[in-house]
C-alpha cells in the first residue's frame, strides 16, 4: 500500500486510515472524503468546501494497472465544464491547490489524481517500467469520467504529467475524449543535464533500484520550497533508476512520433533547471506544429507553485483558454 513516510511520526494526517477507510469514487453520485481525510485536506488547503471555494469534493479510488489510484473531484456552484489536472514526477494532488483553486473561480469541476506510487496511490514508490502505465491511468480516468462530468474537457498537465499528455495527443486510440483546451507547464521531454543522466543511469541501474533524492529550487516561492522539503510527508526522498529507464525509452517515442492536429498551449519558465527547456520547445514544436508557445521570465519549473506574479501569468492563460467556449464547441485540434 502507502510507503512509509521519512516522518511518519510527525505526520498530520495518517495515510494508512484513508486507505483504510476510502471507497472507490462513485463517479454518478457524491462520494465524500473518508474517515482520516480531513487533516489531509487541511495540511495542503484543499478543504476547499470549508473555506465556501467548492460546492461539494468527491474523494475516493479507481483502479489501473492493478493499483489503487487516489483521486479528489471538486465541484464549483455552478459548473461549465471539466478539467483534469495531471501532476508531475515526485508530485502530489495536495502540491496543486493553487492551480484547483483558480480552476474552481473559472467554473471548472476539477479532477485531479496521484500517480502510481505518488501520494495515496498505492504502487512502487516513485517507479514505473514504462511511461504507458501513465497513459493506462490517464485513459482509465477519462473512462470514468464519461457521461458524468460537464463538458467541454479541458486537460492541465505539469511537467511529467506534460509528457503523459502529449504522449496521448501523439498516439490517439478509438474512444479517447475530444478535449477543447490543452494546457502543458513545463513539459518534461528531456531533463536538464540529459548526457549526464543517462551515463548515470547506465553504470547505477543494473546495481540500485533508487538512488538520493537531492532536493534543488525548482521555484522562485521560498515558501514552496519549505514546504516540499520540510512539511511535506508525502514527499519521496529518492528517485527510482526504474523511472529514469522509462523516462530514456519515453523520450525516443516522442522523438519517433510524427506531427500531430493538436494545438496545446505551453507554458515555460525561463529559470527553468530541472527540464532542458531550450531542447524541448523545438521538439514540441516540431510535433505541434500549432502550439502556442509562452515564456514567463523568470519564472522555475514548478509553475503550479511559482510566485504570485508568475502564478498570474498561468491564471490569465486559464481564463482565456478555458473561459472563452461554450459548452458543445470543438476541440483542440488545428
Amino acid at each position: 500500500m502507502f510507503n512509509p513516510l521519512r516522518n511518519s511520526s510527525r505526520a498530520p494526517f495518517s495515510p494508512e486510515t484513508i486507505q483504510a477507510y476510502w471507497t472507490p469514487l462513485a463517479w454518478e453520485r457524491p462520494t465524500p472524503p473518508p474517515t482520516g481525510a480531513g487533516d489531509y485536506l487541511r495540511h495542503y488547503g484543499l478543504n476547499l468546501v470549508d473555506t465556501g471555494e467548492a460546492e461539494h469534493q468527491d474523494f475516493g479510488y479507481f483502479t489501473a494497472n492493478e493499483q489503487l489510484i487516489c483521486a479528489q473531484v471538486f465541484w464549483p456552484a455552478e459548473p461549465v465544464g471539466t478539467t483534469l489536472v495531471c501532476h508531475g514526477y515526485l508530485d502530489h494532488a495536495g502540491l496543486y491547490t493553487h492551480l484547483i483553486r483558480d480552476l474552481l473561480a473559472l467554473g471548472q469541476v476539477v479532477v485531479i489524481y496521484d500517480l502510481p506510487g505518488h501520494g495515496l496511490s498505492t504502487g512502487r514508490e516513485v517507479a514505473i517500467d514504462s511511461f504507458q502505465e501513465y497513459l493506462t491511468v490517464l485513459r482509465t480516468c477519462f473512462m470514468h469520467m464519461k457521461g458524468h462530468l460537464p463538458r467541454p474537457w479541458h486537460l492541465l498537465a505539469q511537467s511529467t504529467g506534460g509528457a503523459v499528455a502529449m504522449d496521448w495527443m501523439l498516439y490517439p486510440r478509438e474512444g479517447d475524449p475530444e478535449l477543447m483546451a490543452v494546457v502543458l507547464l513545463a513539459p518534461l521531454v528531456r531533463p536538464a543535464g540529459w548526457p549526464w543522466v543517462r551515463l548515470a543511469h547506465t553504470l547505477v541501474s543494473p546495481f540500485r533500484d533508487y538512488v538520493k533524492r537531492i532536493f534543488t529550487s525548482n521555484s522562485s516561492d521560498p515558501d514552496f520550497l519549505d514546504f516540499l522539503q520540510n512539511r511535506d510527508p508525502l514527499q519521496s526522498w529518492r528517485l527510482s533508476s526504474h523511472w529514469v529507464g522509462a523516462l530514456r525509452e519515453w523520450v525516443q517515442r516522442f522523438l519517433d512520433a510524427e506531427p500531430c492536429g493538436y494545438a496545446p498551449v505551453v507554458l515555460q519558465g525561463d529559470a527553468d533547471d530541472t527540464v532542458d527547456w531550450t531542447f524541448n520547445l523545438p521538439a514540441i514544436r516540431a510535433r505541434f506544429r500549432q502550439a502556442e508557445i509562452h515564456m514567463i521570465p523568470g519564472a522555475g519549473h514548478h509553475l503550479a507553485n511559482e510566485t504570485p506574479e508568475h502564478r498570474a501569468v498561468i491564471r490569465r492563460c486559464l481564463r482565456d483558454r478555458l473561459g472563452a467556449h461554450p459548452a458543445g464547441a470543438s476541440s483542440p485540434r488545428a
